[in-house]
């Protein structure tokens, strides 16, 4: 650039143009000494890096530069600086936002999502127009996720999670310890009654599975929660697992009278399965009136399967070994243990091991066995411990018997003479003796 003549009055834009080139052309100076400064505070400015960035200085100290890649850095001496602050002025809103990308395919993160002074912290996808996570005024997090993939083929495929945690222990370094992928501790402070009986409740997870009653679905299955742990795919018995646990629950009643139900309380249990119909306001906040009916489940716990290669299908198949040694056990056997949390060899201890009652029709039925090998003995019930059996029949007119003892009219076992006479006694006895032997109970002398 050519500079005008000094010897005769500039104009205003000559003036600029002079002030342009000085500037254009300033000394590169120092952190300590910015090469473009200010009148009165020489330290702090602007000034040339080594490295060909531009930083600038506030009182001799680098506070913020940027390279030729548009690399922003931002330094600070404080303890807990906040680098950036953004802040609304308008008065009503206080929607404050970084935009990471341009056009319909940017990710937006901020303050105030509806701009009305709220305080939430909410993170916006453009793309999909979807805000995939939102913390409310009072922190609680929801995260939004609405699927897009459809797919044509085998619906047992997966089209993603709303959350997925990978937990790689061992990738590293070789582990040693225990990692869990999520924990949740829920420490319960004060909590208050209230007059109308309700009571607060706490818990570590709560899931729902609902369909939407006012939408349409179609061959689909509801779960709660789905459980799947894959031993290590092994013949060498000696680098299986520790121990392989499906589910493991571990409650610890610690309150006087915890095995007890009244009015107030409703028990402790290890876990507990209840098939009721929905509440009133679970069924008016989706749109369904109360008079709809609940039906009955096929079984309120179900233990079923088998073991094999991937060729067997059902546990009947030529090759299919058993899914477990005991398909239900309570208590720890002879061999003791059954959980992680007592010794591998330590008895448990119940008042009674299994109750059956409310039923409608019957209370234990053993039904359907698989065909046993040659020479194996199959048993219904077997029992190695003193047996008590009693009850009545409801509206029973047929005859009952036991497996291989023809069957003989009810017994009036009850029935004995109305004195004390000998010949009572001995009619009883013959009586209660003759009945025991249709039972099968007694052999005929």
């Amino acid at each position: 650039m050519q500079l005008p003549v000094m010897n005769r009055p500039l104009s205003l834009d000559a003036l600029q143009e002079i002030l342009g080139v000085i500037g254009q052309f300033a000394p590169s100076g120092t952190q300590a000494q910015p090469g473009i400064a200010f009148g009165n505070n020489q330290a702090t400015g602007f000034f040339l890096k080594a490295d060909g960035s531009i930083g600038s200085a506030v009182n001799g100290a680098l506070s913020f530069s940027i390279n030729a890649g548009g690399q922003i850095d931002l330094a600070s001496a404080e303890q807990t600086p906040s680098q950036i602050t953004l802040t609304n002025t308008n008065g009503t809103s206080d929607r404050c936002a970084i935009t990471f990308g341009a056009g319909t395919s940017s990710w937006q993160m901020g303050k105030d999502q509806s701009a009305d002074g709220g305080n939430d912290l909410f993170l916006y996808n453009s793309l999909t127009g979807n805000t995939p996570a939102r913390w409310t005024q009072d922190e609680q997090l929801f995260i939004n996720w609405e699927p897009t993939t459809v797919l044509t083929a085998n619906a047992y495929d997966k089209t993603g999670s709303p959350l997925v945690i990978n937990n790689t222990p061992g990738k590293s370094r070789a582990a040693v310890g225990t990692s869990i992928g999520m924990q949740v501790n829920t420490i319960i402070s004060e909590v208050n009654g209230l007059s109308d009986g309700t009571r607060s409740e706490f818990g570590s997870y709560y899931g729902m599975t609902f369909p939407d009653p006012r939408q349409t679905q179609k061959d689909i299955n509801l779960w709660g929660p789905d459980i799947h742990v894959y031993g290590k795919f092994t013949d060498d018995a000696t680098q299986r697992e520790g121990l392989l646990m499906g589910s493991s629950v571990y409650v610890r009643p610690l309150a006087a009278g915890s095995d007890t139900k009244d009015a107030t309380h409703s028990g402790a249990f290890g876990a507990a399965i209840c098939l009721a119909p929905p509440d009133a306001g679970t069924l008016a906040e989706n749109g369904v009136a109360a008079s709809k009916t609940s039906y009955p489940a096929l079984a309120g716990l179900s233990i079923v399967g088998f073991s094999g290669t991937t060729s067997i299908t059902s546990g009947e198949q030529s090759g299919a070994g058993a899914a477990a040694t005991f398909g239900l056990r309570i208590g720890g056997e002879t061999s003791g243990g059954g959980s992680p949390y007592i010794g591998w060899n330590s008895r448990s201890n119940f008042v009674n091991c299994l109750s059956l009652s409310d039923f409608t029709q019957k209370a234990l039925w053993i039904t359907n066995p698989l065909p046993a090998p040659s020479g194996t003995a199959q048993w219904g019930i077997y029992n190695e411990c003193p047996t008590y059996l009693s009850g009545v029949i409801n509206a029973q007119d047929s005859a009952l018997g036991f497996f291989g003892v023809a069957p003989a009219a009810r017994p009036t076992m009850w029935q004995v003479g109305g004195s004390g006479a000998l010949s009572d006694c001995i009619t009883a006895i013959n009586r209660i003796t003759s009945n025991l032997t249709s039972l099968g109970l007694f052999a005929a002398a």
